[in-house]
């Protein structure tokens, strides 16, 4: 099999996943769509307030966008039926890669509502 060849499958997968991923992220990008596009919330919420909530948003982006803490957080607050629809994952992102990221903030994962441990106390996707 070719470069190319592979390339393609990559591509079509990539795809597949994207077309997954909005199917299941974006009623919830509706709903926060009808919310800020309401009337109503731009009568409550001052054009300057929404500059500042945009900036703080921002900030805590660029702060707070870290893999350790963004990729647990999804995966504990994905139903399992939710995650299995969502993405399959090699096996050393699974067994390698996961349960490294879990382990910086292991403490944060006791409350998050699907988290998953092993015998072993580390958690698991």
């Amino acid at each position: 099999m070719g470069f190319l060849s592979k390339l393609q499958q990559s591509i079509v997968k990539v795809k597949e996943l994207t077309i997954v991923i909005m199917e299941i992220i974006g009623p919830h990008f509706k709903k926060e769509e009808d919310t800020l596009l309401n009337p109503d919330f731009a009568v409550e919420v001052d054009e300057t307030s929404q500059i500042q909530m945009d900036k703080e948003i921002s900030r805590r982006i660029r702060s707070e966008g870290q893999p350790t803490k963004v990729f647990p957080y999804l995966a504990f607050h994905l139903t399992p039926e939710e995650r299995a629809d969502f993405f399959s994952l090699p096996w050393f992102v699974k067994v390698v890669v996961f349960p490294f990221f879990t382990r910086r903030y292991a403490a944060s994962w006791v409350y998050a509502p699907f988290a998953t441990r092993s015998e072993s106390g580390r958690y698991r996707f």
